[in-house]
């Protein structure tokens, strides 16, 4: 059985929207966290009453992506594309997340990190061009000169010592 029944949430919801209390307020007399009001009304936003029906679904594999996918694709948070979706909490687009995350992806995001951090955040650019050119001369100096903390050399270092070696 959930914590909460469904005209507890409603109420809940009702009680913020109407602007006297605060989530934070509302959360504490239920002995729950204030992101819990918040999804609830975010549903309610978007769904009305029928969110607080109580449904058991199992969603296709197709469904998921397109709900991740509409999620990329338009930036919405896990919040706002569960309500959306008529998806209960916004936690299971996360294990969503997680199943359909390629690990392929990884090196990728890594190196995207890596870039946004040191290129990206420090800099300012005049132009798309500017911003081109500026991109080019940080991947060359990622791929040739830039010291790995693992390898502790540059991948041009990297590669002809082991050439050396053989």
């Amino acid at each position: 059985m959930a914590k909460y029944t469904s005209e507890e949430k409603l109420q809940a919801v009702l009680r913020y929207l109407e602007g006297k209390e605060s989530s934070h307020e509302i959360a504490k007399s239920m002995g729950t966290d204030h992101k819990a009001i918040l999804n609830w009304a975010k549903q309610y936003e978007y769904n009305g009453v029928e969110t607080f029906i109580k449904r058991y679904t199992n969603y296709s594999a197709q469904f998921k992506l397109d709900v991740l996918n509409y999620m990329i694709e338009n930036g919405t948070s896990l919040l706002e594309t569960a309500a959306i979706f008529h998806i209960a909490t916004p936690s299971t687009l996360r294990v969503w997340k997680k199943q359909f995350n390629c690990y392929d992806n990884s090196v990728m995001e890594n190196f995207f990190g890596i870039m946004k951090s040191e290129f990206l955040y420090l800099k300012e650019f005049e132009s798309v061009e500017h911003f081109k050119k500026e991109l080019e001369n940080y991947i060359n100096y990622y791929n040739t000169k830039r010291i790995k903390a693992k390898l502790k050399m540059s991948p041009v270092q990297y590669r002809t010592h082991f050439t050396q070696a053989a």
